[in-house]
């Protein structure tokens, strides 16, 4: 799939998940829309097509056949000649003699390469400088961050020394102190740094307890690697405003995700001293790339969801496994191959009110590989195998022709294949014309 195609299934997915968010954010699980949002990750970063018989886009596709008009479906079906030629070499044809001259040569190949050279097109080049400029945005408010942390200085509490033998991670978590934060953060996907503002409350071990519980949480379950993927994900789909969308929401849910964990962690019963703790280090400016403790109304609906936490039971969590799978089923995924979609279509058409069989198998032709074995939209079957689906070059009305370097029309579409394909007639037919054409 190229760009376009996967920021276009992702904004469905995305819209999916947004939908399912406002209605069912506090009644199941948190790790359900992060699940949610790494389908969406997939789908947006990954460009491959998962096909499925249940997905949205093959039941699009479905109701699309069932709709199609009456005259569609009454094109004619031809039987192919009875005394066809089967080998060209056997039946020449007469081209005029200037054709045959031995001066007479091709036009040197224009490689597709210096073709997309000769021809740049504008919207290539906004998405590509949008790309560039959000890579160098993230990027630049990374740097600015270390740099405003290379101050940091090793914290040397005993409580804290304590705190660190007791959690252990992969990675040994360092614990510093910084004059630049003004609440507590954790950074670093190799070297994870819990950084603590410089005027932190050392004898409020409670508050500590809760600071540090929710950074080790952050760095065991390896949320810092999945806001980079986000940042990636926009940083490529940057056109698209669900993605936009996708990127504050799912870092809003980290945090939900994250609250819970730490409760699970803490117990039921400390609930209010988390969210005191919360509320005293909550920060009021913004960070671009490592999204902790954000806006005011992101705090006000921590806070409620932590309040309204309690025991999960077995019918929630059953909910939610449902609720991922489904979804993802349903909207990450491709339309079906086109022999699926269509086997429960007649095999048969209708001429003139008769109906009359499908075509016949031409002598040669392979079966498993071949085309849609019934008529499509037109009654023209696919001329390639199905896995060549591939349109390498689109209808255009101004493009470069690869022969002859000029600018013109190009009137149809180029399928791209493996030289030595088979390609199969579209319909049946009887040939009446056959001549080399120079142009």
């Amino acid at each position: 799939m190229n760009i376009l195609e996967m920021s276009a299934g992702g904004g469905v997915l995305i819209a999916a998940i947004l939908a399912v968010r406002r209605y069912l954010l506090h009644r199941v699980p948190k790790w359900t829309f992060l699940l949610l949002w790494g389908a969406a990750l997939c789908r947006l970063l990954i460009p491959a097509a998962l096909p499925s018989p249940i997905s949205v886009y093959t039941g699009a596709a479905w109701v699309g056949e069932m709709i199609r008009p009456a005259e569609t479906e009454q094109t004619p079906v031809l039987s192919p000649a009875p005394n066809a030629p089967t080998d060209w070499e056997d039946h020449p044809f007469d081209a005029p003699e200037h054709l045959w001259e031995e001066s007479w040569t091709l036009p040197a190949v224009v490689s597709e390469q210096e073709m997309e050279a000769r021809v740049i097109s504008p919207i290539a080049a906004v998405y590509w400088t949008g790309a560039a400029l959000s890579v160098l945005f993230f990027t630049a408010a990374y740097l600015w961050a270390l740099r405003r942390f290379w101050d940091a200085v090793p914290a040397e509490d005993d409580f804290l020394l304590r705190w660190q033998r007791e959690h252990p991670t992969l990675f040994p978590v360092q614990i510093r102190v910084s004059q630049a934060v003004s609440a507590p953060m954790a950074y670093g996907l190799l070297r994870p740094v819990i950084l603590l503002p410089e005027d932190t409350d050392w004898s409020d071990q409670n508050q500590l307890s809760c600071i540090l519980t929710h950074e080790y949480v952050h760095i065991r379950r390896g949320d810092l690697f999945w806001k980079l993927l986000l940042t990636a994900a926009l940083c490529i789909h940057w056109f698209n405003p669900l993605v936009w969308a996708m990127y504050f929401l799912a870092n809003r849910d980290l945090e939900l995700a994250c609250d819970e964990r730490v409760i699970r962690i803490l117990g039921l019963e400390n609930r209010r001293n988390y969210a005191y703790a919360l509320l005293a280090a909550a920060e009021s400016k913004f960070s671009p790339f490592c999204i902790t403790y954000t806006t005011k109304n992101h705090m006000e609906e921590r806070i409620r969801a932590i309040m309204k936490m309690k025991k999960k039971s077995v019918a929630a969590i059953l909910t939610a496994v449902m609720l991922v799978t489904g979804v993802t089923a349903v909207f990450a995924t491709s339309r079906a191959p086109e022999s699926e979609r269509m086997e429960k279509l007649p095999q048969a058409v209708v001429s003139d009110g008769v109906p009359q069989p499908a075509p016949a198998p031409v002598e040669g032709q392979p079966q498993g590989d071949s085309p849609a074995a019934v008529p499509s939209e037109a009654g023209l079957l696919w001329p390639l195998p199905q896995e060549y689906r591939e349109i390498s070059y689109p209808f255009t009305e101004r493009t470069v022709h690869p022969v002859t370097g000029e600018v013109k029309d190009h009137p149809g579409i180029d399928i791209a294949a493996p030289k030595g394909t088979s390609v199969y007639a579209a319909k049946s037919g009887t040939v009446t014309r056959s001549e080399l054409d120079s142009t």
